[in-house]
C-alpha cells in the first residue's frame, strides 16, 4: 500500500494547497519557476533580482514552503513511518523549519556584530535560490513518492542526495563569497563555523539522539 492511501485526504489538501499556492504565486511574480532549474549552471537570475525582491517575493516563499514539505515527507518515509500528514510528520516539518530558522538569526546576529550584512544577505540570495531550484525536483519527487510505495534503498538515496545537495549550495555559496571572505579571515572562519558547520552539527546530533 502506498503512504498516500493510508491517509489519502489530509496529504491530498496539503498538495492541493501548494499546488494553488504555487499557481498564485508565480502569476504574482516576474519570474518564471523554470529559472530557479537554471541557477546551478547560470547565475544570471540570481543577479538581476539581487536589487529586486518584488520581483520574486511571492514565489519564493511558496517554493520555500514546498523544500520544507519535500523534506519533511523524504524525511518521513526514510524513518520507515508512512502515516503522513501525522503527529511525527508535524514535528518533522517543525524541526526543518526551526533549523533553518536558526541558521537565518545565527547569520544575522553574526552579520551585525562583524558588520557585514551586505555580504550574509547575499549569501542568503545565493542560497535560497539554488534551494527552490532544488525545491522542485524534491516535491516532484516526494509526491511520486507518496503515491507509489517505493523501494527503502531508494528513499535512503534520496535523503542522502538531498543532505549532498545542502552540502553543494554551501560548497557554492562559499565559492561565490570566496573574495570577500578570503580578504579577512576571521570572517571566514566565524562564517563557516556560524552558518556552515554548528547547525548541522546540531541536526545531526539531535538526529542521532533520537
Amino acid at each position: 500500500m502506498s503512504p498516500l492511501a493510508q491517509n489519502f485526504d489530509w496529504f491530498f489538501i496539503v498538495l492541493t494547497t501548494l499546488l494553488v499556492f504555487v499557481v498564485i504565486a508565480r502569476y504574482m511574480s516576474s519570474i518564471q519557476i523554470t529559472d530557479y532549474l537554471s541557477v546551478f549552471i547560470n547565475d544570471k537570475i540570481i543577479k538581476v533580482t539581487l536589487d529586486e525582491p518584488k520581483t520574486y517575493r511571492w514565489i519564493h516563499a511558496a517554493l520555500i514552503i514546498c523544500y520544507f514539505v519535500a523534506l519533511t515527507t523524504i524525511a518521513q518515509l526514510v524513518w520507515g513511518d508512512n502515516h503522513l500528514i501525522s503527529k511525527e510528520w508535524v514535528m518533522k516539518l517543525l524541526l526543518i523549519i526551526l533549523f533553518y530558522s536558526f541558521q537565518y538569526f545565527v547569520s544575522k546576529i553574526c552579520s551585525v556584530i562583524t558588520k557585514t550584512e551586505d555580504v550574509v544577505y547575499l549569501g542568503w540570495h545565493y542560497r535560497w535560490f539554488m534551494r527552490n531550484g532544488f525545491a522542485i525536483v524534491a516535491i516532484l519527487f516526494a509526491i511520486v513518492a507518496a503515491f507509489k510505495s517505493l523501494q527503502h534503498d531508494t528513499l535512503v538515496i534520496a535523503g542522502i542526495t538531498a543532505v549532498f545537495m545542502e552540502i553543494l549550495i554551501s560548497i557554492l555559496i562559499i565559492v561565490k563569497l570566496k573574495k570577500v571572505l578570503l580578504n579577512n579571515w576571521f570572517y571566514f572562519i566565524l562564517y563557516l563555523c556560524a552558518l556552515e558547520i554548528a547547525p548541522y552539527l546540531l541536526l545531526y546530533k539531535y538526529v542521532k539522539g533520537g
